[in-house]
């Protein structure tokens, strides 16, 4: 299946001359890292995982996550569904690989 993202997709663009208020410019001052200069950065394994967490940080996504509600941080992260059919049926895998079945509910 296809939908996951590869090196160059993972990192969020960094707009020229965005500044300190930009997109770029709050993940460059919450990070520590000048990803304005330096915006290849971001692909580094280091960076990524430390964006992609700020990202979901600075939205609160885990109170999406813990009420399961994976369409809401879908549409928050990609602004739509792109992926949305891969993402269900992998959910659905990781659920039968834990045991949980399809029709699992989480404990509230």
């Amino acid at each position: 299946m296809g939908g996951g993202r590869g090196r160059k997709e993972a990192r969020w663009s960094v707009p020229a001359g965005g500044g300190a208020n930009s997109p770029s410019g709050t993940r460059s001052k919450a990070l520590g890292l000048d990803l304005e200069n330096e915006p290849t950065r971001a692909a580094d394994l280091d960076v990524a995982f430390r964006t992609a967490a700020w990202f979901w940080n600075s939205r609160k996504l885990n109170t999406y996550a813990d009420a399961r509600e994976f369409d809401t941080i879908t549409r928050r992260i990609n602004g739509g569904y792109n992926g949305k059919e891969d993402r269900d049926a992998r959910y659905a895998r990781a659920l039968e690989a834990l045991g949980a079945g399809s029709g699992y509910r989480w404990p509230a």
